[in-house]
């Protein structure tokens, strides 16, 4: 089984990409992996599990209702240290490929800069909304036992998040792929394809959407743009062609892109794991 993210900043089309794919032949004997918006569908026998993605959609659409960077980055974060479990439950079924929409050794890197300097800036004290701590109290402690040992007090909260954030993101910048592998329990992808596109685009289309996120901004996303370039340089050096840009400043390139997807997944999927 292989592993290919579509990734690349809001906006840029991997919904769109995803669906397309999925409604493909290509999609028959594949699983996908949505984040930081997790389908629920296929974890109804997971009690703790779904419970945990309910809990965890719900903060992310909270946060981005009343805007809360502090809720949003603790919903960010909680989507990718649940990762390797959704992961776990779409193996189950034995797919050829598992498409990720963001994938926590790569992604994570890229939010936790603008969030984790964020929290650092300006001491969080607000207060979680009651009805989140009071309805999904097992749902928060089994994320907190996610959590490296020597990172938790005894007495845990969930503003622990918000502590462990700025300390392994911001002050100790602990985002090499080694340290991201244990922390989230994964490796990295067989695959990579990104999309990008120019910030002024990207932040026209998100503009137009119900809910604005924090970080969405021409400024952060040029930002965002230049560390998603500094790890997929790295990363394409070390394996050439390991990362393929698609540009979509124009949507209607998408399915250009899908079918340079499909090509290329023909030959990854008979390619031996390593």
């Amino acid at each position: 089984m292989k592993t290919i993210l579509i990734t690349g900043i809001d906006g840029t089309g991997k919904s769109t990409l995803l669906n397309l794919i999925e409604n493909s032949s290509l999609g028959a004997n594949s699983a996908f992996l949505r984040l930081p918006q997790i389908e629920l569908k296929n974890l109804q026998k997971h009690t703790i599990l779904y419970n945990t993605a309910c809990f965890v959609n719900e903060l992310g659409i909270y946060a981005d209702k009343n805007k809360s960077v502090a809720l949003k980055a603790i919903a960010l974060f909680s989507a990718m240290l649940l990762f390797k479990d959704l992961q776990a439950v779409e193996e189950k079924n034995y797919p050829s490929i598992v498409f990720c929409e963001r994938h926590p050794l790569i992604d994570t890197v890229v939010y936790a800069e603008f969030y984790a300097e964020k929290l650092a800036q300006k001491p969080q004290k607000e207060a979680l909304n009651e009805n989140f701590s009071t309805k999904y109290c097992a749902e928060i402690e089994y994320l907190l036992q996610k959590l490296p040992v020597g990172y938790v007090n005894e007495k845990t909260s969930f503003f622990t998040f918000i502590q462990f954030i700025i300390v392994w993101f911001f002050q100790e910048r602990k985002t090499d792929f080694l340290s991201l592998e244990k922390l989230f329990g994964v490796t990295v992808p067989h695959k990579i394809f990104y999309l990008t596109a120019s910030s002024e685009i990207l932040y026209k289309r998100v503009n137009t959407r119900d809910l604005k996120e924090a970080h969405e901004t021409p400024e952060t996303f040029r930002k965002m743009s230049k560390i998603y370039d500094t790890i997929f340089e790295k990363l394409n050096t070390e394996k050439p062609n390991f990362v393929t840009y698609m540009n979509t400043n124009n949507l209607d390139e998408i399915k250009t892109h899908f079918q340079t997807i499909e090509k290329e997944c023909k030959t990854i999927i008979i390619q031996p794991s390593k």
